[in-house]
């Protein structure tokens, strides 16, 4: 999921742009700050998206733990909720060596953890505000590790980048991105779309298990209730 291409289908909605349609420059600048506000804001409210990532980092010989979160820790990442699995390579080199998880249990019964070696295992503790990870062996030269993570995702960081998210959250991300950007365009919210936004939000507050707040029903919609759908 790029953001290009959602940025370009919310202004397909709002009659803005049509199929092959090139976004000028500041439509994607808008685009992109304004589908960023929108995830800021579902995140304050505890919707959180969640998405698989690829994240690497450099492993010092002697050094067998790692703190990572995004500022003040060894590693500068989002904080995973898990990490899935991943491998090491050598320093300069082209051979990958898979890693195998670890439980708590299973890491705190190995006897000697300073053991030095290439590392084989991991055991990943989830704690906040920083997640750490222990290697053993405890390393014992330069590897780069790569880690298959899960955790939540809080911002497309450009225009191209493909990012690997559960496909349920296209529609709200689209059509929700369609009524804030019609203001900006100096358009009106077709019925259709505004309805859209409103159930795609609904599906994906139920996914993360959290309760909508009343004038997000989009059943509202047919009682002729006033709905704040810019609020989305």
């Amino acid at each position: 999921m790029k953001a290009t291409n959602l940025i370009q289908r919310a202004y397909r909605e709002l009659g803005v742009a049509t199929p092959g349609y090139t976004l000028s420059a500041e439509e994607a600048a808008v685009g992109l700050e304004t589908l960023n506000a929108m995830l800021g804001q579902w995140g304050a409210r505890g919707l959180m998206v969640h998405a698989p990532s690829l994240i690497s980092f450099s492993l010092s010989a002697g050094t067998g733990s790692y703190t990572i979160a995004s500022s003040g820790a060894d590693v500068s990442e989002t904080r995973p909720e898990r990490v899935i699995g991943g491998y090491v390579r050598e320093s300069g080199g082209t051979q990958d060596f898979g890693l195998k998880p670890l439980t708590r249990s299973e890491y705190d019964s190995i006897p000697l953890k300073s053991q030095t070696g290439r590392p084989t295992r991991y055991y990943y503790d989830n704690t906040y505000a920083a997640g750490t990870i222990y290697f053993y062996p405890v390393p014992d030269a330069a590897y780069t590790a790569y880690l298959d993570t899960f955790g939540p995702f809080t911002s497309f960081a450009d225009l191209t980048t493909d990012y690997s998210i559960p496909g349920e959250y296209e529609e709200a991300f689209a059509y929700g991105l369609a009524v804030r950007l019609a203001s900006q365009s100096g358009r009106d919210v077709p019925p259709s779309t505004a309805g859209l936004a409103l159930a795609a939000y609904k599906t994906v507050m139920e996914k993360a298990k959290i309760m909508p707040r009343h004038d997000y029903d989009p059943v509202l919609l047919g009682r002729k209730r006033i709905v704040d759908i810019r609020s989305i």
